[in-house]
């Protein structure tokens, strides 16, 4: 049988599927102390006010967005301020983000201050629009997705 062709596809400069990973803060500084082996685009989010991460070798591209690691229903009974979390502004910042450089880069990194929620988030949302296996990031027990950033970033995507 054969299989359905996907309605999206994401190549790198190389032509090759696009690679996306998936970094904490200290991941992320630590693969920056080499070179980039390859095209690279990193998005990289933080807490509200946070230090952006020191990168040895700085990406072909590089965005940084800071928002809250809550659900925005969460926002009000843990005393976070609702505009410090994850708006739908944003969301359509890393769509723009991410189909400004998918054709120039081979690489495309999330990155957050664990690499476990809002890059995973992150990660499932694109990797879902173009490949069709986000549910892949949620299914890992090593990640706990952030769900409004999967959500409208997905929707932001669509958008596009």
């Amino acid at each position: 049988m054969k299989k359905p062709k996907k309605a999206f596809q994401l190549y790198g400069k190389g032509k090759i599927p696009l690679s996306i990973e998936i970094h904490s803060l200290e991941s992320i500084e630590k693969r920056s102390a080499d070179e980039w082996e390859c095209s690279t685009a990193i998005i990289s989010i933080g807490d509200n006010g946070s230090v952006p991460p020191k990168l040895a070798h700085q990406p072909d591209y590089f965005m940084r967005l800071e928002f809250e690691d809550i659900a925005s229903d969460e926002a009000g009974e843990r005393g976070v301020n609702p505009e410090h979390m994850f708006s739908d502004e944003q969301a359509r910042e890393i769509a723009e983000f991410v189909y400004g450089c998918k054709n120039e880069v081979d690489l495309l990194i999330c990155q957050c201050e664990y690499g476990q929620s809002r890059s995973a988030g992150c990660a499932a949302a694109i990797r879902q629009h173009f490949y069709g296996d986000g549910i892949e990031i949620f299914a890992n027990e090593k990640y706990y997705p952030n769900k409004p950033v999967f959500h409208k970033l997905t929707a932001a995507l669509c958008k596009r």
